[in-house]
């Protein structure tokens, strides 16, 4: 296939989940969706697609085509054909990986008696990959690892919604190492006290991490608006669920604390390193910047927040111990 060897992860039969559909003229319905992608040697990878019915299995619409891409300039383009009386090219691009592809609609076209066609521009990511059949337990381990496929299925493919419970434990994770930090026991003879030092310690890191997480995801938007014209509360969601996702390697640090290595310097640069990586790799995802653009951005982040932590650490510490 040459320069299509990206697009293989495609080839094969694919069944889709039971979706809904919902039309202004007729009653919502269940249907299931099976698609075909081959390849007999061409530079073209041709598609069929065919739905039915999810209750009597009776067959609803049905349409195919063909993916072809340009090898000098990248370009791919998608043209397919409706049962319905309607034919449609969509151009773009595709990454290295093949695994994203941007495309817009380019032209299409109508029998002179079916009904004129609704245009409308989405972004979909890689829909189907190996970890749907995947344990949580080994989805943890790649991400653990550090490969940007997990954390695509996390975030695109996955049915994980509650990212506000992550970020309420990596609130109270960073207030506790902060807090303990902080703290001077000996000097503070009042459980109020102490308690008290905590919840202040928790709002300061709450209204830090939530600014860099505003920034952070704001500037991930950006980037991805060049590469996906989705709507921008949908995109900067999806750098801010990216980032929350990307800051387990947090916890750590509070592991650290109970197993006495909070003082050990090795253990503290392994940590910040991981979060570091952690975080430029799920930026990567939702930015479709390269690795290295990625950690470097994310690094010139933290170091900016990194001087505002100092200086607030050093408040609290006046203000409360």
């Amino acid at each position: 296939m040459g320069h299509m060897r990206p697009l293989q992860w495609l080839l094969g039969k694919w069944e889709s989940q039971t979706g809904e559909g919902f039309f202004s003229t007729i009653e919502p319905f269940k249907y299931n969706e099976n698609v075909e992608f081959s390849n007999i040697g061409q530079p073209v990878i041709n598609y069929s697609a065919t739905s039915y019915h999810a209750g009597n299995g009776s067959p609803m619409h049905v349409e195919s085509g063909f993916i072809r891409c340009h090898p000098d300039s990248g370009k791919i383009a998608f043209m397919t054909a409706h049962n319905f009386g309607v034919a449609m090219i969509e151009e773009g691009f595709m990454n290295e990986d093949g695994d994203e592809m941007v495309l817009e609609s380019f032209q299409t076209s109508r029998m002179s008696f079916s009904k004129v066609p609704t245009v409308t521009q989405e972004m979909c990511g890689k829909t189907t990959d190996k970890y749907v059949e995947y344990e949580g337990t080994l989805v943890f381990i790649d991400l653990m690892l550090q490969k940007k496929e997990a954390y695509r299925h996390v975030l695109f493919n996955s049915s994980f919604t509650a990212y506000w419970k992550p970020l309420m434990l990596l609130l109270l994770f960073e207030a506790y190492r902060r807090w303990h930090q902080l703290r001077k026991p000996q000097a503070l003879e009042s459980y109020v006290e102490l308690e008290w030092g905590f919840y202040v310690i928790l709002i300061a890191v709450s209204l830090e991490f939530l600014m860099y997480l505003r920034v952070a995801g704001g500037l991930a938007s950006q980037l991805s608006q060049s590469a996906y014209q989705r709507e921008k509360s949908r995109r900067w969601r999806d750098g801010i669920n990216a980032l929350i996702l990307a800051s387990y390697g947090e916890s750590f640090m509070v592991l650290g604390l109970l197993w006495d290595q909070d003082q050990d310097i090795f253990y503290f640069t392994f940590t910040t390193l991981f979060i570091l990586v952690s975080h430029a790799q799920a930026f990567s995802v939702v930015s479709s910047v390269s690795s290295a653009k990625s950690l470097v951005i994310v690094t010139c982040l933290a170091a900016s927040f990194a001087s505002l932590d100092h200086g607030v650490s050093r408040f609290l510490a006046k203000l409360l111990f």
